[in-house]
């Protein structure tokens, strides 16, 4: 689905004034699969935050112009899990403002959402998205429709809060969401550019729903909610978050408690913070813990291998993850001559 225009889209029903009956907030997110919320997140919080990103981009050169007109840099364009891209988030997920932002917001929004004991995932993400027409190969690498469940685990009960660190307008790409669409389970889906490498098709374009936010507005929604990002048509970068939560009462999936990522792991990132007192905060109390199912991820990179044998550049945000992280070296380096196939140039 390409991103439609804001015309067609219908904005989100605003829930900031069920926050003082939760009752009534559950029932609006068991009915909607979604709730917006504006005007709970400390803008002074977020501007540190999105100091420390900005402060990270700038090292790199991602940066022009002056503080007033921060532009992205075209020749700069990447997107995760290119090398490029990590070693810049990577610095930039250090912040310790980023990881300290959700915990302000345990007692008046996330324990309301839920309505018991909560635990917030510790592996939290950042989003740093360049451009749409900055991308070299004309590919749009916009976040395609999706369900989180797939990638995240543990209990459905699982929900994610998203959280722009500015204002974002139109035109530099909102969070939109499937109205409803979390009551069908796992959805089907097949190969696209964009974070995942996966799309959802099966939805109606009629249900979705987005709007401009401004600093401080947040957007909650289940697990099994389709979403996706809208493309980013402006010269500067659009900068947000998201964190997970869910019931500490349900379980979660053992790969969310984890970080092992080169020299990025919990200690080195506690050991760059002033206090440390949040270090390892889930561990405060009791969890179930489950093994992650790779047969989402095995599909993905089985359809992906077939697409790019055919020379079907759908293949290649998929294939970059496989790179990356696929669990064998041997499909690893299959994915880079694949990648290397698909990239060479015709004739």
């Amino acid at each position: 689905m390409a991103g439609p225009s804001a015309s067609a889209v219908e904005r989100f029903t605003d829930s900031t004034d069920l926050l003082p009956d939760p009752e009534a907030l559950r029932a609006r997110l068991d009915e909607d699969g979604y709730l917006f919320l504006r005007g709970q997140v400390d803008v002074r919080q977020l501007a540190a935050v999105r100091a420390d990103f900005l402060a990270a981009m700038d090292e790199a050169g991602w940066l022009a112009g002056d503080r007033e007109e921060r532009r992205a840099v075209a020749e700069k364009f990447c997107v995760e899990p290119m090398a490029d891209y990590r070693r810049v988030y990577h610095r930039a997920w250090r912040s310790e403002a980023f990881h300290r932002l959700p915990h302000s917001l345990l007692d008046t929004v996330v324990t309301p959402v839920l309505g018991e004991e909560a635990l917030l995932h510790p592996r939290q993400i950042g989003r740093i998205v360049f451009p749409s027409d900055h991308s070299p190969d004309g590919g749009d690498y916009t976040t395609p429709l999706h369900q989180d469940y797939v990638s995240v685990q543990g209990t459905p009960r699982t929900c994610t809060a998203w959280v722009p660190l500015h204002d974002v307008s139109w035109e530099q790409g909102p969070l939109a969401v499937v109205r409803g669409s979390h009551r069908d389970g796992v959805r089907e889906s097949t190969l696209a550019y964009g974070t995942g490498g996966m799309e959802i098709t099966d939805v109606r374009e009629e249900d979705l729903r987005s709007q401009p936010f401004e600093a401080g507005d947040m957007l909650v929604f289940h697990s099994m909610t389709v979403h996706r990002g809208m493309p980013n048509r402006t010269d500067r970068f659009r900068l947000s978050m998201d964190f997970r939560f869910q019931p500490r009462s349900e379980p979660i999936n053992e790969l969310s408690l984890e970080l092992n990522s080169g020299d990025l792991n919990w200690e080195s990132l506690y050991a760059g913070w002033e206090r440390r007192e949040l270090a390892y905060f889930w561990r405060r109390g009791p969890l179930t813990t489950v093994p992650f199912d790779t047969s989402y991820e095995d599909a993905r990179n089985e359809k992906a291998i077939e697409f790019a044998r055919r020379g079907d550049r759908r293949a290649v945000s998929a294939l970059q993850r496989m790179a990356v992280h696929d669990r064998s070296a041997e499909r690893r380096e299959l994915a880079r001559r694949l990648l290397a196939q698909l990239e060479a140039p015709e004739g």
